[in-house]
């Protein structure tokens, strides 16, 4: 396979902004800054794994192409100044998201706990999960437990569990359990400098959204599965 060229196309609009008011203790100084970006990968360098008879486990292709936009804002705050005290307060917001648009062949390439799919956002991560019904079914339609078996099993605390060997029967395809990007990230900034001699900083940060695996969990009803 001839390797191309990875290829990235962006497109950024910003704004920075500030005012300053003279002859005023509180709210002295205003400035900060807003940024949105997109951007555009075609041909993702990636090592694609292959058939065994090709006689090579992996080679290198330009095999994923992706998508992302993020927006970024700040902003910092004189909110207090005289001789004595002076405080200054900032804050940091953050967004971005990235989606695969292309893999080779159109399908997912798996990456242990993650999976690069059409479609999907970069950083879900996908696993087994445990069944919630007897009766539930593949995506070809056919039934995980077939009626002749079906008594073997109950459903305790919304997982199927084998009556003999107490054991959670779980899915043989894989489902998408969970996005490791946040919704948004922010931080706040607080810095108190008392007489021009001693600075003291205080530092919020906050995370909404991002998904975490429990893997250790998981290996507490699953021990034929990695």
């Amino acid at each position: 396979v001839d390797l191309g060229v990875e290829k990235s196309k962006e497109l950024e609009i910003g704004l920075d902004y500030g005012l300053r008011r003279s002859g005023k203790d509180w709210f002295r100084r205003f400035n900060g800054s807003v940024v949105y970006w997109t951007r555009s990968t075609i041909g993702t360098i990636y090592k694609v794994e292959v058939a065994p008879s090709l006689g090579m486990s992996k080679f290198i292709d330009n095999a994923i192409d992706l998508s992302s936009n993020g927006l970024q804002a700040s902003l910092d705050i004189n909110l207090f100044n005289n001789d004595n005290f002076e405080w200054t307060f900032g804050t940091r917001f953050s967004t971005t998201k990235t989606l695969v648009d292309r893999t080779p062949s159109g399908k997912p390439i798996v990456v242990e706990k993650t999976v690069i799919k059409e479609g999907e956002p970069l950083g879900a991560f996908y696993g087994f999960k445990p069944l919630a019904s007897i009766t539930q079914v593949k995506s070809d339609g056919t039934r995980y437990i077939s009626d002749a078996d079906a008594a073997n099993y109950e459903v305790v605390n919304g997982m199927v569990v084998d009556k003999t060997t107490k054991q959670v029967r779980f899915t043989s395809e894989k489902e998408k359990l969970g996005d490791a990007t946040p919704d948004f990230t922010m931080s706040f900034f607080n810095d108190l400098t008392f007489y021009k001699d001693f600075t003291l900083g205080i530092q919020v940060d906050w995370v909404k959204g991002g998904d975490i695996y429990n893997n250790t969990r998981q290996k507490l009803y699953q021990t034929d599965r990695q």
